[in-house]
């Protein structure tokens, strides 16, 4: 049954996030190839890891969630990835310098908003990256009126501690941080947008409230499946974005 799951998992990678799969589009413009040591600092389910993997980076994926990680670790060693070149851990980003390691490349893609202290992770990002690293960051856009509406929780608890953040904010924490911002760019247009709303209703109709779970998740990918076309016409309509990104380079 697992190596069932695992196939099923691995035709449909990165994922059922409309959303990820816009940000890995977006940020596979700008990493960096090669024999490089890159750290992705809320890596999820592992995707951005596995993409700087295949761009022959050595990868460090670090997760609070040990959920995430036991995932990672699994589908990994599926595809048969030698630890020696992605290796996943779990991992509170206040702690980063105890892995006692620098690297090239720092990625945080919508982990932020997650964060307090939200200033000192990036100066344990500063602390971490070689002269010259670069950092790629992505937060949940402040002028976005989808944003606005999220629920805001008062602990670092999984929730969101801010609602986002605009281009100006984000580039004068990186900057006055020690960074120098090389590249801008968004993610999540209008459709995506009315895609992800439309699939957030459908997950939470009454109806599909006592399926059970496999039902559910056979429901969500045919979701998925049917909606995700549409997210490629994000281009035709100029719209805020769901999320911003920003690359920045170590002084």
């Amino acid at each position: 049954m697992t190596k069932i799951r695992l196939k099923i998992k691995d035709l449909l990678f990165s994922g059922i996030d409309f959303l990820l799969r816009k940000r890995l589009r977006v940020v596979k413009k700008y990493l960096m190839t090669g024999k490089i040591k890159t750290l992705d600092a809320g890596c999820g389910n592992g995707a951005l890891c596995l993409l700087c993997y295949r761009l022959g980076n050595l990868v460090t994926g670090i997760d609070i969630d040990a959920g995430n990680i036991e995932r990672c670790l699994e589908y990994r060693d599926y595809k048969n990835i030698s630890s020696s070149k992605v290796r996943f851990a779990i991992f509170n980003i206040y702690n980063l310098l105890e892995l006692n390691q620098t690297f090239d490349q720092i990625l945080c893609f919508e982990t932020l908003e997650h964060l307090l202290y939200d200033k000192r992770a990036i100066e344990v990002f500063v602390n971490l990256l070689n002269p010259g690293g670069v950092i790629h960051l992505g937060v949940p856009n402040l002028n976005c009126a989808f944003n606005l509406r999220t629920v805001i929780s008062p602990a670092e608890n999984g929730g969101h501690v801010r609602k986002g953040y605009t281009y100006t904010t984000l580039k004068e924490m990186l900057v006055s941080s020690g960074f120098k911002i090389v590249k801008e760019d968004r993610y999540g247009g209008f459709f995506t947008r009315q895609v992800y709303a439309l699939y957030l209703r459908l997950q939470n109709l009454w109806i599909f409230k006592n399926f059970p779970k496999h039902v559910n998740e056979v429901k969500n990918v045919l979701a998925f499946l049917c909606l995700n076309p549409l997210t490629y016409l994000d281009s035709f309509v100029e719209a805020e974005p769901m999320s911003i990104y920003i690359m920045a380079k170590r002084i």
